[in-house]
């Protein structure tokens, strides 16, 4: 949350005009903002799931159909190059599929129920971590130049900062760097096998 609140802060300072409810109503926008983003993409990708679900039960006959259509060819194919009777390799196919059906009966739900008591868990201890995060980053916004000038006193704060400032510009130099290091040793590369043929 202070990582947040540092990066936001002079979004805040130039929108707020130095009133401490301006930032503290800034703080939510942006906070709302970013948790608003995986949401809308959770919600799209669950939108499209169901729209697909949907669309494969419309059409299951269709699908049975194609599917036992493969498998008749491929069954085909098998007997012409082993020999073995179409019929009696489509026969065990089958008895596999109903073992594996009965198997996920058995098995699959009742782990898949437990499984999903695990992720309901989960998703309560996010949610109250973001919780908490939300409001110290509300409350960390509304108080930042206060909280600054009270551990601006200390020598560790200026060591913290001066390390701070250093890691991201080495992260910063880094990524600059990585994209002409690819591009040279992709030219190279593709002027060594050009020349290659």
């Amino acid at each position: 949350g202070f990582l947040l609140v540092t990066w936001i802060r002079p979004f805040l300072a130039r929108c707020s005009g130095g009133s401490k409810t301006c930032r503290s109503l800034l703080a939510v926008l942006a906070l709302t903002g970013v948790a608003s983003v995986p949401c809308v993409l959770l919600f799209a990708l669950y939108r499209a799931g169901m729209n697909c679900i949907g669309i494969c039960m419309d059409h299951m006959g269709e699908l049975q159909e194609q599917c036992m259509n493969a498998l008749h060819t491929c069954c085909g194919y098998l007997q012409k190059w082993s020999g073995t009777d179409s019929a009696l390799i489509e026969a065990r196919i089958f008895r596999v599929a109903e073992g594996i059906g009965e198997q996920i009966g058995n098995e699959a739900i009742p782990t898949a129920l437990t499984m999903s008591s695990d992720v309901v868990m989960k998703v309560g201890h996010f949610g109250v971590l973001w919780a908490v995060f939300f409001i110290f980053s509300v409350l960390l916004a509304k108080d930042y130049e206060e909280v600054l000038s009270y551990f601006r006193q200390y020598q560790w704060y200026h060591r913290l900062v001066q390390l701070y400032d250093k890691t991201v510009r080495m992260l910063l130099s880094y990524l600059k760097s990585q994209p002409i290091i690819m591009s040279v040793v992709g030219g190279i590369c593709s002027i060594v096998f050009w020349l290659m043929g």
